[in-house]
């Protein structure tokens, strides 16, 4: 059976009311079983990082080539770009490359599982991972500790805000600890909790008039969905 993946292509009109969205499926490689993330670089150009690493098509999907896989971590569940740099996520191991020609040169690991990457400029970078968010100032050389959540927290996801606020999504598989949404004023150096403590936040995302939205698939403060 031949594996798709579904693809949004907009197709827009004078008015927004008119706008229309068509799918169209893209075969996947044949070793992979699951797709965990994706980029898109341009209309032909696109990343995947699936269960056996992370691949590369410059045709639109009609051809994949694996770009990168090392020891035994193979799934890639985070994939990010700024300004021509580019970093994916091999379980809890974080790899870059300086340009779509490069190599890809392995810079750290995280205390678990990398489910996310944010790297909102050429200097600052962002790991969200099981029990914490860790970041660095200096383009990946140093990493630190900056938000340490639960032993059975993880986060999913992180956006910036306009204002530059920070904003983090994570879900606590432990019954009565507290997920949901933090954020961080200061670049990272603190982080509040701001509500949905018990939503299954999954993601999070801000539109361009700066409104926030999570994602979520369940609460409860018992663990239940």
């Amino acid at each position: 059976m031949k594996k798709t993946l579904s693809l949004t292509f907009f197709a827009l009109t004078l008015t927004n009311a008119n706008a229309q969205i068509e799918w169209e499926n893209i075969s996947l490689p044949d070793t992979v079983e699951t797709v965990y993330s994706f980029y898109a670089v341009d209309s032909r150009c696109y990343f995947l990082g699936t269960d056996h690493g992370i691949y590369r098509t410059n045709d639109a999907g009609n051809s994949w080539v694996i770009e990168h896989v090392s020891g035994n971590n193979y799934s890639c569940y985070a994939i990010e770009a700024n300004n021509g740099v580019y970093y994916h996520a091999k379980r809890m191991n974080l790899y870059k490359k300086h340009d779509l020609n490069s190599e890809w040169i392995y810079k750290t690991s995280a205390l678990s599982n990398i489910i996310d990457i944010y790297a909102p400029n050429d200097s600052s970078i962002f790991l969200a991972h099981w029990g914490g968010i860790t970041r660095s100032v200096d383009s990946g050389n140093t990493w630190q500790l900056v938000f340490e959540g639960g032993p059975n927290e993880v986060f999913n996801s992180i956006v910036q805000h306009p204002n530059g606020m920070l904003i983090a999504g994570s879900t606590n598989y432990e019954p009565y600890d507290t997920g949901g949404v933090s954020v961080s004023y200061d670049n990272g150096e603190t982080w509040e909790r701001k509500g949905m403590p018990y939503a299954f936040v999954e993601s999070v995302a801000v539109d361009s008039e700066g409104s926030i939205y999570a994602g979520c698939y369940g609460s409860g403060p018992s663990g239940q969905g």
